[in-house]
């Protein structure tokens, strides 16, 4: 399960930063990559060339989709939820 993956390789569960004005989602990843490694990487991108992701991201409680993707830029006091595709039946 990606999530259980995440919170392996950062050792949190949840994890507060602070960011340059105008940072977006995928700049954030990119941080987050730099501090935590390929793994990271691995876990996050499906197919990072594309933007092709291996869980939802939601910016405070939408899905990335509905706003700007990767693109969307982050503001101070959001909230990133991380979760892994989830289906069943």
């Amino acid at each position: 399960m990606v999530v259980l993956e995440l919170v392996a390789i950062v050792k949190k569960r949840e994890l507060t930063f602070t960011l340059k004005e105008g940072t977006t989602i995928r700049e954030f990843i990119e941080t987050m990559i730099s501090i935590y490694g390929p793994q990271l990487e691995k876990e996050i991108y499906q197919d990072k060339d594309q933007g092709k992701l291996n869980l939802n991201i939601y910016l405070n409680g939408r899905h990335i989709h509905f706003v700007n993707g990767l693109d969307s830029v982050l503001q101070d006091g959001d909230t990133l939820l991380l979760l892994p595709f989830a289906g069943g039946g």
